[in-house]
C-alpha cells in the first residue's frame, strides 16, 4: 500500500528486467535492448502518437470517424458516429482505438 502508478511501474520494471536479463545474456539475445530503460508514455501520449487525437477532448463522433478509417468493428453500431442517446459509448470506442492502433505501436525498439 502507499504506492503510486510510478513506484508501481518501477516495481513492474525491475522483475521483468530481472526475467529478461538471463534470456537476454543467453546466445542470440538482447542484452542491449535489456539495458535499454523502459519507456514510460502516458495513455494521452500513447494515442496522440498513434491516432493524432487527444483521448479526453476527442468527441465520440471523431474516435467512431477514426475507428471506421481504420476499419475497426465498432461495437454496438446502431447509431455510428454516436449520437444523442444512441451508439457506441466513448468507452467502448477508445478500447477498440487503443487495441486495433495504438497498442501495436508501443514496446518497439526499448522495453
Amino acid at each position: 500500500t502507499g504506492w503510486d502508478h510510478r513506484a508501481l511501474m518501477d516495481e513492474v520494471e525491475d522483475l521483468i528486467r530481472g526475467a529478461f536479463t538471463e534470456r537476454a545474456r543467453a546466445p542470440g539475445g538482447l542484452a542491449e535492448e535489456a539495458a535499454l530503460p523502459f519507456e514510460r508514455v502516458t495513455y494521452k501520449e500513447a494515442f496522440l502518437r498513434a491516432v493524432g487525437v487527444d483521448p479526453f477532448r476527442a468527441s465520440g463522433a471523431e474516435l467512431a470517424a477514426l475507428a471506421l478509417a481504420r476499419g475497426c468493428v465498432v461495437p454496438d453500431g446502431s447509431c455510428v458516429p454516436p449520437e444523442r442517446g444512441c451508439g457506441t459509448s466513448r468507452d467502448a470506442l477508445l478500447n477498440v482505438l487503443l487495441a486495433a492502433a495504438v497498442e501495436k505501436t508501443l514496446g518497439f525498439g526499448r522495453p
